[in-house]
Order: C-alpha cells, then sequence, then structure tokens
C-alpha cells in the first residue's frame, strides 16, 4: 500500500507498549500483538528469564510453525498440480479408446 496509509499503533506486548507504523487493519496488529504476548507469556510461564529471552523463544516456535505450514502449504500445492494434471491428461484421451466397463 502506499506510505499515505500508513498510521502509528501503540500495542501492547508482554507488559511493554510499542509504537508500530503499518499499513495493515489495526484489528490485525491487534490481533497479531495478542499472539505475540501470548506466545511470550507461555514461554515465560514454562522457563525463566528476562523478556529478551522469551521473545527469542516465542519467535523460535512462531517460526517453527510457520515452517511447518509453509511445507504443508507447498505439499498441498504439489498435490493440487499433480491431481490437476491427472485430470487435464484424462481429459485428453481419444474418446474412441477409452475403455467402458
Amino acid at each position: 500500500m502506499s506510505e499515505n496509509t500508513k498510521k502509528k499503533r501503540a500495542l501492547e506486548i508482554f507488559g511493554e507498549v510499542y509504537i508500530v507504523v503499518s499499513d495493515e487493519p489495526e484489528e490485525h496488529l491487534v490481533r497479531v500483538a495478542a499472539y505475540v504476548d501470548g506466545a511470550m507469556r507461555d514461554v515465560a510461564h514454562e522457563s525463566a528469564g528476562d523478556a529478551k529471552r522469551f521473545a527469542v523463544l516465542a519467535a523460535l516456535r512462531m517460526a517453527s510453525k510457520l515452517l511447518l505450514l509453509e511445507q504443508e502449504l507447498d505439499k498441498r500445492a504439489r498435490k493440487s498440480e499433480e491431481l490437476i494434471a491427472s485430470i487435464d491428461a484424462a481429459l485428453r484421451v481419444d474418446p474412441a479408446r477409452r475403455q467402458e466397463p
């Protein structure tokens, strides 16, 4: 989007307020901040450390989920391409050579 649509928004994550400049809808940014906040709080309940450590561990978890989802999406895209190729091949079969059961 254009530079003119970007707005400053205050988001609270793990007890800190961050000013974000973005053209994303506010509802989306609030959901993203809540997701990050939740991930950091989950890590904080499971281990000791400070906010920086929690942020890094939460980022690692989120990156792992993202990569797994990307792998699944790629797998499904390949499967879709294979199915489309199979359908295309079936549609190209000469009807005279087609065997009926």
